[in-house]
């Protein structure tokens, strides 16, 4: 496996994904979100749920980037847990 083509794919998921939640959620549906307050939690309490927020988003930019090669799934499969 390459792993410097895997750090870098694994950079522009991370960065793309990063970037359209924020252009999805905080931009877009914004006023959505503000009509339905009840069913979201509060700002001050996301910020402190922020850590698994990125830890999720790390999570599926590992698989994404690892399933782009059927044999690099098995390598970063034992890269991680072997």
């Amino acid at each position: 496996m390459n792993w410097k083509k895997f750090f870098f794919a694994f950079i522009a998921a991370f960065v793309v994904l990063f970037v359209f939640g924020f252009l999805w959620y905080a931009t877009l549906m914004h006023d959505a979100h503000r009509e339905v307050p009840t069913l979201l939690r509060p700002e001050a309490d996301l910020k402190s749920y922020f850590k698994w927020l990125a830890l999720g988003q790390f999570v599926s930019c590992v698989f994404a980037t690892c399933r782009a090669d059927a044999q690099a799934l098995e390598q970063c499969w034992a890269f991680w847990w072997d």
